[in-house]
């Protein structure tokens, strides 16, 4: 999953020269709103993912970068470059990894099987529910694996393939 070494790289760049020397490099990027600036980042990061694949990558870094900078609409580029940093020093760059893999797994695993979990719900609470908990269970199968697998940053091609591999393996049972 190349998206996952473009991320590493990424967060480094930002923790080590700031949010807004790392965006990305373009004429218009500062006229954009936040939220826009985010996509703008979530595009650029899974440039080399193609079709549905992309899709899912870019929603899942766009609900990460979101839940660190906050979901009030507006908030002014200072503010969001101060979200990005307090939250790497508080968490570092690697729980913030291991929190886009964590939604990236869960909005996968979601949409295939969402569709199966509504038809079985007995109330909108029950679907719900269902949902917390299979969103639960994502991010302890990552977790899991993430701590078996002692990752080391920066992280190469090869150590988020394996990565990958090792999360879609314990789906599987093997």
């Amino acid at each position: 999953m190349r998206t996952l070494v473009h991320l590493d790289k990424w967060l480094t760049n930002v923790a080590v020269a700031g949010l807004e020397s790392s965006l990305p490099a373009l004429a218009e990027s500062k006229k954009l709103k936040n939220e826009n600036l985010i996509v703008r980042v979530a595009q650029d990061l899974t440039q080399d993912a193609r079709g549905t694949e992309r899709d899912f990558l870019c929603k899942s870094l766009i609900e990460t970068l979101l839940s660190i900078s906050g979901l009030e609409p507006g908030v002014d580029r200072p503010v969001l470059a101060e979200r990005f940093a307090r939250y790497l020093q508080a968490h570092s760059s690697t729980e913030l990894l291991r929190k886009f893999v964590s939604i990236h797994v869960f909005n996968v695993v979601w949409f295939r099987c969402c569709d199966l979990l509504r038809v079985e719900a007995k109330s909108n609470g029950d679907f719900v529910r269902t949902m917390e908990g299979v969103e639960h269970f994502c991010h302890r199968v990552v977790d899991m694996t993430w701590d078996a697998q002692k990752i080391k940053r920066p992280l190469t091609s090869s150590s988020a393939n394996e990565l990958v591999d090792r999360i879609a393996k314990r789906f599987c049972g093997a």
